[in-house]
C-alpha cells in the first residue's frame, strides 16, 4: 500500500541531495577575492554579449580572423576564471570585447578615414600644397593607396594605421596653410591699425618695412611657400605693431 509519509520523506531526501550536490559544485570565493571575482565575471559576461553582437554584424565575414581571435580570448578568459586567476580572466575578456568591437566598427572607421583623407588631399591640391610639398603629397597618396589595398585584402587593422598616418600628414600640411593665412590676416590688420594711428607721417620708415614684409609674404603665399609666408607675415605684423606704438607715442608728446 502506498504510504504518503514515506513518499514525502523520500522527496525531502532527494531535494536535500540535490542541494548538497549543487553546494559541492559551487566555487567558494574568499571574501578578499570577491571584488576581483565580480569584476572578472562582469567582464566575461560583457565579452559574451559583445561576441553575440559581433556574430550578427554584417562585417563578420570580412573580419572572420578577428572574430575568431575574440572567441579565443573569451575562451581563455573562462579558463582563467576556472583557475581563480581573476586578473587574467578580466584582461582576456576585455581584449575579447575590443576585438568584437573591431569586428563591428573597424571597417567603417577605415572607410571614413580614407574618405576624409581623400577630401583633404583635394583641398591640399586646390591651395597649391602639391607645389611646395610635392614629395610629401606623393608619399601621402602612396600610403593611401596602400590603405585601400589592405581594405581589399581585408587587413583592416593595417589599413586603419596607414589611413590614419596619411590623414595626419595631410592635416599637418594643411595646418601650414591655415597658420600662414592667420598670420597674413593679423599682419594686414596691424598695418591698417598703424596707418590709422598716423604712422605714415610719423614713422614712415617702419611702416614701409612692414608693408614690404607683408608684400613679400603675399608673394610667398602665391607661390605656395607657406612656412616662409608665415614667417614674413609675422615679421610684418611685429613691424606694424612697433610703428603703431611709436606713432601713438609721438601723438602724446
Amino acid at each position: 500500500m502506498f504510504n504518503k509519509t514515506d513518499a514525502a520523506r523520500k522527496l525531502i531526501v532527494a531535494a536535500l541531495a540535490v542541494v548538497f550536490i549543487c553546494a559541492g559544485c559551487s566555487k567558494y570565493i574568499k571574501p578578499s577575492d570577491k571584488a576581483a571575482y565580480s569584476s572578472a565575471t562582469a567582464a566575461v559576461d560583457k565579452a559574451e554579449k559583445d561576441l553575440k553582437s559581433a556574430e550578427a554584424s554584417p562585417n563578420k565575414d570580412n573580419m572572420q580572423e578577428t572574430y575568431n581571435d575574440a572567441r579565443s580570448k573569451l575562451a581563455g578568459a573562462k579558463e582563467y576564471l576556472s583557475k581563480d586567476d581573476y586578473a587574467g580572466a578580466q584582461d582576456s575578456a576585455e581584449k575579447a570585447s575590443l576585438l568584437a568591437r573591431d569586428v563591428k566598427e573597424l571597417p567603417g572607421e577605415v572607410q571614413k578615414l580614407i574618405a576624409e583623407t581623400e577630401k583633404s588631399l583635394v583641398f591640399a591640391t586646390e591651395v597649391g600644397l602639391d607645389r611646395s610639398y610635392g614629395k610629401k603629397i606623393k608619399e601621402i597618396k602612396d600610403t593611401l593607396w596602400d590603405a585601400n589595398n589592405n581594405v581589399r585584402l581585408r587587413r583592416f587593422a593595417a589599413a586603419k594605421s596607414m589611413a590614419a598616418n596619411a590623414y595626419n600628414e595631410t592635416r599637418k600640411a594643411i595646418e601650414d596653410v591655415e597658420k600662414a593665412n592667420d598670420s597674413m590676416a593679423k599682419a594686414k590688420t596691424a598695418v591698417i591699425d598703424a596707418k590709422d594711428a598716423g604712422a605714415e607721417s610719423t614713422v614712415a620708415d617702419i611702416l614701409k618695412s612692414a608693408e614690404d614684409a607683408l608684400a613679400m609674404a603675399k608673394l610667398d603665399m602665391d607661390n605656395a611657400n607657406f612656412q616662409k609666408a608665415r614667417e614674413g607675415a609675422d615679421k610684418a605684423c611685429q613691424l606694424a605693431k612697433d610703428a603703431l606704438e611709436k606713432a601713438k607715442a609721438v601723438k602724446q608728446k
